[in-house]
């Protein structure tokens, strides 16, 4: 301990840690470390970047920085570990004023190599030495011919042309504009795609000196580590340096007298009716909060626009001010700040809601917030940081964000873990009438707010790829013949760089784990299957800290094709509409005061071997507390026995929300879109998906949308008949996860259930399953980038799946198509699945290209055909496949899997199969891969959602081309 100083250290029970906080001696960096049993061990370090423009510095940065370094000097060093390492996580993020490279590893020598790798690359970078990075992550102009148009591409570049793809996008883009002038928080920390090729390298160098530094680092590390051993491994990163006083402080706000109002505009497509598509957006900010007021705001936003009949939505949505109304509570920045949001509304109807927005707010000051709604709003807000469930996510590394939320501006980083101070003194703060005096204080009593207008225009985004088109013709044109050689040159030098391979020495480098590493054998997840009165339970032990997990799964195959888009909406809307004994609002008030949460939705389980065999049913998902057990299965019953569909006005509401945030994911989220669309032409269980969740159900909702409330009547009618008839016909599978010592409290419940539900189950014949049909199709959004899929099935040619299909994946994933598609073609991503049913899809996500990312996908075959990979290489991409499948799970995701297994009707001795064909592959095992692509690519199961421009320019490759509106 003799380079650190501790600062601090704590008994945090909230979270079974204990924490400390250190400083290091020479550099002044600081070091927070929570200690605990966690065999899933994170470190991050963190750097203060708040941006100085909106050119996408600290992005290109975070980009940049993980393509090589002094001690690893191969071009991607990022990738390698992904594809080589145990890694549980592996990223780095650029936030408004903060960037953070975490990763995480149950494995100590897999969490030091991967450490090893992160410091040398944060602070050791191959940037100072090569452009090429900064022109292939950050931006260039692309010229390879002299006749041809200069372009702009560049991963950054074009990952935030796509994450400004949506209305909503660029509407929380502008909030921070227009909260901030003047200060970091005003610009955009990502990059806006206009101002991204202002930035220089030299700038771009400059940046890094500046912030890069241990002096302004934030180290983290969580789980079971040693302590002392690790910061004396860390004083090794460290003492090259000496302490320089950071320049990086988040300035205050100043704040002001009188609000503010905006006007702006976002892109519909040409031919879309703009009428009543304006969004209205008020927007707060609060200054630097303590805890409890972060948290309480956090609850109030969750009431007031959030939860079923939340008290502020409600009101608006009565008087149609909006087709989906929304908000945020944001406090992962210094100046926390609160939007209410309108969306799809007359322009005209600016005051109305306006006002309809502070007379809401006080009246319900007035009226006080009922003490039952409030009570259950932090009942369920407790319940779930006490869990501490974020799925695949270590919770190191949710740990360090709720950390970085006070230590980034010098506050106390622990305070978020007190939770019996902090939930006892959010109590009393209702008892008190606090909660009322936050709406007082922050939102109606506020001045520092703005009102935003954003309309829709039906030529913006022609406006501006014409304006771009014309930017870049007049760069050319002022370029001499010579200038012009030079810049085809740099980009020739550029794609050589880009395609030249990494020699073996500088592989050799990156430190890996060897197979001995790894176990063999995988332990089972056991539970036991218990038949009694008609219904099958999983019982399954496990360590949940008094938490129990639970689904029920009412199996009904039946299901027809034209009742799939039905049943999905009305499984959707279950906790969502009045039910036999309580209003919505009221029936989200009682989930929330005896549960951690209950949801319901219309579900599918594959076949272990045939995607076109599944079961389909409707299912209910909830967690409580081991005394809540009994109050929660009830609630289960609640919800289903007279649920209010033929509530025409709540329906509407209703239906008018799913379709604003599905056309939302779309334009965002089109890799899924056009995935699940190209595998439904052929695959019944993807038509399924397509028919209950994509372009299809997205279909279904914007008809029902704009029918009449009668015709609405008769939805509702249709669906209270067929959950009638899920209800009298279903058989009942109920999976369950607790506490070894809460088992005679589990069974006697879930007996009790039973005894409400016992079946005597006939066999229902199956429902038709039929598949889409090739369309080849491509949708265009309003977008601005492209989402290009591919489709296939291996089964279909007689392979049957090894595990070292998997390991070929890798090799696809983190080799071919991270080259081809993004580094070379400058996407943001692309990526390949291959399933065990047999089914396969190549897509990619926010890419500039198509037609060019269809013959990247042709190209699979040679690939594996010419790649010379010895066992060393596949050595380390079996390591990386081993650690997809070894990643720690949850009680909840243990939960599901088990349910999944059975289904599925797959056993621990297919997992074990798998997991020795993983272990065992070689690589003539990876080329054997060319002929299998080779067969399946001649198929053309392709859908493409994307652009207008680049959909026409490639409209040859499909047979029906549609917008998305």
């Amino acid at each position: 301990m003799d380079y650190f100083s501790l600062q601090q250290e704590i008994e945090l029970s909230g979270i079974e840690s204990t924490g400390y906080l250190y400083e290091h001696k020479r550099t002044k960096a600081r070091v927070c470390i929570l200690k605990n049993a966690d065999e899933n061990k994170v470190f991050s370090i963190s750097f203060r970047t708040p941006p100085e423009k909106s050119n996408g510095v600290a992005h290109i940065i975070e980009h940049s920085v993980l393509n090589g370094s002094v001690k690893y000097p191969i071009k991607d060093p990022f990738i390698q570990l992904g594809k080589s390492s145990l890694n549980t996580f592996l990223n780095a993020m650029t936030s408004p004023d903060k960037t953070t490279y975490p990763v995480a590893s149950c494995n100590l020598k897999d969490f030091h190599n991967l450490m090893d790798v992160y410091m040398d690359a944060v602070f050791h970078p191959n940037i100072y030495q090569n452009s090429k990075i900064f022109d292939q992550e950050g931006w260039h102009y692309e010229l390879l011919n002299e006749d041809e148009p200069i372009t702009i591409k560049g991963v950054v570049y074009n990952e935030m042309k796509g994450a400004f793809s949506t209305p909503e996008q660029l509407l929380n883009r502008n909030i921070q504009t227009a909260l901030f002038p003047n200060h970091p928080y005003g610009n955009d920390s990502g990059g806006i795609p206009e101002e991204i090729p202002d930035l220089t390298y030299e700038d771009f160098l400059d940046f890094h000196r500046k912030h890069y530094h241990p002096s302004n680092s934030y180290i983290f590390y969580c789980g079971d580590i040693d302590v002392e051993a690790e910061l004396s491994r860390l004083h090794g990163y460290l003492e090259g340096f000496d302490y320089q006083k950071p320049e990086t402080e988040i300035p205050a706000i100043i704040p002001w007298a009188e609000p503010k109002e905006y006007t702006l505009s976002y892109p519909l497509l040409s031919g879309e009716n703009p009428e009543n598509k304006a969004f209205f957006s008020l927007n707060y900010c609060m200054g630097l909060l303590p805890m409890e007021e972060r948290l309480a705001l956090s609850i109030l936003e969750y009431l007031l626009l959030d939860a079923p009949g939340a008290l502020l939505k409600e009101r608006l949505t009565e008087k149609g001010l909006g087709e989906d109304i929304y908000g945020f509570f944001d406090s992962g920045i210094r100046e926390s700040t609160f939007s209410i949001t309108a969306k799809n509304i007359a322009e005209d109807r600016k005051q109305e809601f306006f006002d309809c927005v502070y007379e809401s707010l006080t009246e319900i000051v007035k009226q006080k917030i009922e003490p039952k709604k409030l009570q259950a709003a932090i009942n369920v807000f407790e319940f779930r940081l006490r869990e501490a469930d974020f799925g695949s996510m270590p919770k190191g590394i949710i740990f360090n964000f709720q950390i970085l939320e006070n230590w980034l501006y010098d506050q106390d980083p622990f305070a978020f873990f007190e939770y019996d101070q902090l939930f006892e003194k959010l109590r009393k703060i209702a008892d008190q009438g606090g909660f009322e005096h936050y709406l007082e204080k922050y939102l109606i009593d506020n001045p520092y707010h703005c009102f935003i207008v954003m309309t829709p225009s039906t030529t913006m985004a022609a406006e501006k790829e014409r304006e771009l088109t014309e930017r870049l013709a007049k760069y050319k044109a002022e370029l001499s013949a010579e200038e012009i050689r030079a810049l085809i040159q740099r980009n020739q030098e550029l794609l050589a760089y880009q395609s030249e391979a990494d020699s073996k020495e500088a592989l050799a480098t990156i430190p890996t784990l060897e197979l001995s590493d790894i176990q063999r054998e995988k332990s089972a997840l056991i539970y036991t299957n218990e038949y009694q009165n008609g219904i099958h339970t999983l019982y399954h032990p496990a360590n949940t800290s008094g938490i129990v997990y639970l689904k029920a799964f009412f199996e009904a195959n039946w299901i027809r094709e034209e009742q799939v888009p039905v049943v999905s909406l009305l499984a959707s809307y279950l906790t969502s509409v009045s039910s036999k004994n309580y209003h919505y609002s009221q029936l989200s008030d009682e989930i929330n005061e005896h549960t951690g949460g209950i949801s319901t939705k219309l579900c599918t389980y594959n076949h272990k071997e045939d995607s076109d065999h599944f079961r389909v049913g409707l299912e209910l998902k909830g967690k409580s507390f081991i005394g809540s057990l009994d109050k929660m299965l009830l609630l289960f019953d609640e919800l289903l026995a007279d649920p209010k569909f033929e509530d025409t006005k709540r329906l509407s509401d209703l239906i008018k929300e799913t379709a604003s945030q599905m056309q939302m994911n779309l334009v965002s989220g089109g890799h899924a879109s056009a995935s699940t669309r190209a595998l439904s032409y052929y695959s019944k269980n993807a038509y399924f998906d397509e028919l209950s969740s994509g372009i299809s159900f997205y279909e279904f909702i914007q008809h029902w949308k704009q029918v009449s409330d009668n015709d609405l009547l008769e939805l509702g009618h249709l669906m209270k008949k067929t959950l009638a008839e899920i209800m009298t016909k279903a058989k009942l599978t109920i999976a369950v996860t607790y506490a070894q010592a809460n088992e005679e409290t589990v069974r006697r419940e879930i007996a009790a259930y039973i005894e409400r539900h016992q079946q005597d189950f006939d066999y229902q014949p199956e429902g038709e399953r039929n598949v889409l049909g090739n369309l080849k199709e491509a949708f265009i959004t309003s977008g601005n980038v492209n989402y290009v899929a591919k489709a296939m099935n291996y089964k279909r040619f007689g392979y049957v799946y090894s595990g070292s299909f998997a390991v070929a994946n890798n090799f696809l994933n983190t080799d071919y198509l991270w080259n081809k598609v993004r580094v070379e073609g400058g996407a943001y991503g692309g990526m390949s699945a291959i399933r065990r049913s047999g089914d396969m899809i190549l897509v990619s996500y926010r890419d500039p290209n198509l037609a060019d990312t269809y013959q990247v996908y042709e190209g699979i075959v040679k690939y594996f055909a010419e790649l010379d990979v010895d066992t060393e290489e596949v050595k380390n991409a079996i390591i990386g496949t081993i650690s997809g499948i070894d990643a720690p799970l949850t009680p909840s995701m243990e939960n599901a899997k088990i349910l999944g297994m059975y289904f599925s009707e797959l056993t621990h001795e297919d997992e074990q199969k798998t997991r020795t064909e993983i272990l065992d592959t070689t690589p003539e095992d990876i080329r054997k891969m060319s002929k299998l692509y080779e067969q399946v690519l001649s198929t053309d199961f392709i859908c493409t959602v994307g652009t207008q421009k680049s959909i026409e320019q490639d409209g040859k490759l499909f047979a029906k081309i549609r917008e998305i509106r």
